[in-house]
């Protein structure tokens, strides 16, 4: 989260020059800070999705205004949202740290998941095979889709807590008929193939099935930096006098 708070040391002189105005000219005070605080969400919106690869628009919509300034309290807030969780129950500053701030990818709710049951190593993370694609297991923003995952994790047996009970019967549970209808393993199928999630591909042109990559695990991987949204909060400050002036105006032929 990142506070509002703009050089206001001038008002008391303001004050002092529009004797009995005091409350007109917090009030302008407070809107123009408001105005420099939606400057700053949109800033970072724009920010976001020029920064990021194909951002959901949950990601882009989590950078908010979290709290507005008031004649009596000058100071204003944006930053990611704390109630606005996606499926996995992660919210976007969870997931995005490490994209301004650089350093190694979190793991995902499934990779928890999968390292907790044994099945994946530690200190790796997953990156999808070639047969999830082909399957259509992936979305449009590249990754894999929540059913497949239930299906793919349910066939490995790796619900683990409690009030799960999905474990293997992939069929019931999912909506993804290419995901439910396989059988999946976990592990290094030979000496020169990768450690992952593989299925068993009945239909392979030999004729006698083979594995095929769902998911593949890799060595951790690490973040430059690529989002700077205090840069842009800087930025939108700029606007204060000028939004202060307006509001001012208004403030005074509205008087009574």
């Amino acid at each position: 989260m990142i506070s509002i708070k703009v050089d206001t040391s001038g008002l008391d002189a303001i004050r002092a020059r529009l004797s009995g105005m005091s409350k007109q000219v917090n009030y302008a005070a407070s809107r123009a800070i408001n105005s420099v605080a939606f400057d700053a969400m949109r800033e970072g919106q724009a920010h976001i999705t020029a920064g990021l690869n194909n951002p959901t628009p949950w990601t882009v919509k989590a950078w908010y205004v979290r709290k507005k300034a008031s004649k009596n309290d000058l100071t204003a807030s944006v930053g990611w949202s704390d109630y606005l969780s996606n499926k996995r129950g992660h919210a976007a500053e969870y997931y995005l740290s490490q994209h301004w701030t650089g350093g190694a990818r979190k793991i995902k709710a499934f990779e928890a998941r999968l390292q907790r049951a044994g099945l994946m190593p530690q200190g790796t993370v997953s990156v999808i095979g070639a047969a999830a694609s082909d399957l259509g297991m992936v979305d449009a923003r590249g990754n894999i889709k929540g059913s497949a995952l239930v299906a793919i994790l349910s066939g490995l047996g790796a619900f683990t807590e409690a009030g799960y009970s999905a474990n293997a019967n992939g069929r019931r549970l999912s909506k993804s008929k290419a995901a439910a209808r396989h059988v999946y393993w976990a592990g290094k199928p030979g000496p020169n193939t990768p450690n992952g999630i593989w299925m068993i591909d009945e239909k392979h042109k030999s004729g006698r099935g083979r594995l095929r990559p769902i998911l593949v695990f890799v060595k951790g991987t690490s973040y430059k930096k690529r989002l700077d949204l205090d840069k842009t909060v800087e930025k939108s400050r700029r606007n204060f006098d000028k939004y202060f002036e307006t509001e001012l105006q208004n403030a005074l032929r509205t008087a009574r």
